[in-house]
């Protein structure tokens, strides 16, 4: 799938988008409850699609986050020679210290000093087995390191003013509040934290839970958090705020551009086959296909409703929809097909290396922009993001002055550009 395609934004997913950004930087300084799922969640999202982009061409999708077809299995290179497998793994290197860069005391609050272990400590609670993701290393880490120690400062601070608020962190609390997170969480999101957790540390789901809930760093955080949304419950939006807003973004967020030339608009039900070589697993699933497509022919309202109960695909969450799409961005089979139809044609079975599809070919879409009616919530919800944002980062300011806070950790110089040769 190429750049422009994973970059492509509809106008609602744009709008989310925004809210989103201004709602994490409330989350950001709070450090709220959720850090430890959403980041599960992210980074086994991350190592999974690493695999399938190194594979061959695959099914594209409305955008990064929307619907994949999964690639096969990875097959692992065989070894050279019999001596070879039978040979003992080399003993693997102790792992490095990452935080090597940290002075002893990484900061000061009123005279108190942070020590570097604390602040460890806290950063580590916040992720499964109390391990930050392979993904962070060291140097990226030394560069975060002067905003992780802000942030650090900027949580005690805020945990100050939310137990001064009566927020007292507890063991319940904290396990009401997860379980509501994850309830929240999106099915296949939830399916894929479960299958990770049995798979790397042989946890369920409800194991996991209790054990984030017994974490002191984590009722803190949910304190914290709960605190948080009390100060935006309180926030209010005037109705000029919101129409003056819907004015400033309605071309950027709300406008839906219209299909572009030499594109088409698909949705399709996956059947899929994981084993390609796998000729039952397959007899299968072309059986099932044709039986659908049978039932689809007397009655193609129902399509997406179809794909919703029996596609393989993540799309299916979208009633089989991959939106818009140019060539090159679809396995061989399934764009020849596609661009073979009709707008309103449904295809015969159509075989490719994830499995059997059932086509439809959607009509192109024109230009539109949502009225602000339908969007008036939204943004309401991101102006008081907004405000919400403003607020807290003029109480923490100056708190973080009243209280002579400090921060000993530097950010690495940034390499000078080399001088232009003088001139003779």
């Amino acid at each position: 799938m190429s750049e422009e395609k994973k970059n492509e934004q509809l106008p609602s997913e744009n709008a989310e988008k925004q809210v989103e950004k201004k709602i994490n930087f409330i989350a950001v300084i709070a450090i709220i409850a959720v850090i430890a799922i959403i980041a599960f969640v992210l980074f086994n999202k991350s190592e999974s699609s690493k695999t399938v982009s190194a594979k061959a061409p695959e099914i594209a999708t409305e955008d990064a986050a929307g619907p994949i077809v999964p690639a096969p299995p990875e097959v692992q290179p065989a070894a050279e020679n019999a001596a070879d497998a039978k040979a003992p793994a080399k003993p693997k290197a102790p792992p490095a210290d990452l935080w090597a860069f940290l002075p002893e005391n990484v900061g000061e609050i009123d005279g108190k000093s942070i020590t570097k272990k604390d602040f460890i400590d806290n950063f580590n609670s916040q992720f499964p087995d109390g391990k930050p993701p392979a993904q962070l290393s060291a140097e990226i880490l030394k560069n975060m390191a002067p905003q992780l120690v802000k942030s650090f400062i900027d949580r005690k601070i805020m945990l100050d003013m939310a137990l001064n608020a009566g927020n007292t962190p507890s063991r319940e609390q904290a396990l009401k509040n997860l379980n509501e997170t994850i309830k929240n969480l999106d099915p296949q999101q939830l399916e894929m934290m479960k299958s990770s957790l049995a798979m790397q540390s042989n946890t369920t789901l409800e194991d996991y839970i209790n054990k984030l809930a017994d974490s002191k760093a984590m009722q803190e955080n949910i304190a914290i958090d709960t605190y948080v949304k009390g100060l935006m419950s309180k926030v209010t939006i005037t109705d000029n705020e919101l129409k003056d807003a819907y004015e400033k973004y309605k071309e950027e967020m709300f406008t839906q551009p219209a299909d572009g030339p030499d594109t088409v608009r698909a949705s399709h039900i996956l059947f899929s086959v994981k084993d390609s070589k796998d000729e039952n697993a397959k007899k299968e699933a072309l059986v099932l296909a044709t039986k659908t497509l049978a039932e689809l022919k007397n009655n193609p309202e129902s399509f997406n409703k179809t794909a919703e109960a029996v596609s393989s695909c993540p799309s299916s969450k979208q009633g089989g929809s991959l939106g818009n799409f140019g060539r090159g961005q679809m396995v061989k089979e399934f764009e020849d097909a596609v661009f073979a139809m009709k707008p309103g044609e449904i295809s015969e079975p159509v075989e490719t290396q994830f499995g059997y599809h059932i086509i439809r070919r959607d009509a192109p879409v024109e230009a539109s922009q949502k009225s602000f009616e339908e969007v008036k919530n939204q943004v309401a919800e991101m102006l008081k993001a907004e405000k919400m944002e403003e607020q807290i980062k003029t109480m923490l300011d100056k708190e973080f002055t009243a209280l002579k806070a400090k921060i000993f950790v530097q950010a690495p110089e940034l390499p000078k550009a080399p001088e232009a040769p003088k001139a003779e």
